[in-house]
């Protein structure tokens, strides 16, 4: 009789547990937000690198411009050397000189080679 008792006793918990592991899934589920497969939301950063890069490309398809704060740089430079190869190219813009050193090929018919055409 006493093994009766804990049969039934084993078999109410086993019962109970049952119905519990069947209701938990369904209560953390509906807790749970439910997310989207695919995220669309964009940052900030991303938006604004688009924005950028959309007005290169549109510049890109214009004729070549002039940054405005170009404008005012003095005509006046100084080339070094002649023929192709390594140059340095001074200006001054403002109060402040401006030194590049670029390379030269030598031309191909539309001027002199030495860079003065």
């Amino acid at each position: 009789m006493k093994n009766f008792k804990f049969m039934k006793f084993l078999s109410s918990i086993l019962v109970f547990v049952m119905v519990l592991s069947l209701l938990v899934p369904l209560s953390s589920a509906s807790a749970e937000e439910s997310k989207p497969f695919k995220q669309d939301s964009q940052s900030e950063s991303i938006i604004q690198l688009k924005v950028d890069i959309a007005e290169q490309l549109s510049l890109s398809k214009d004729s070549p411009t002039l940054h405005e704060s170009l404008k005012n740089v003095s005509k006046a430079g100084v080339v070094k050397g002649k023929g192709q190869g390594n140059r340095t190219i001074t200006g001054t813009y403002g109060e402040h000189t401006l030194t590049f050193d670029v390379f030269v090929k030598q031309g191909n018919g539309n001027g002199n080679g030495n860079g003065n055409g």
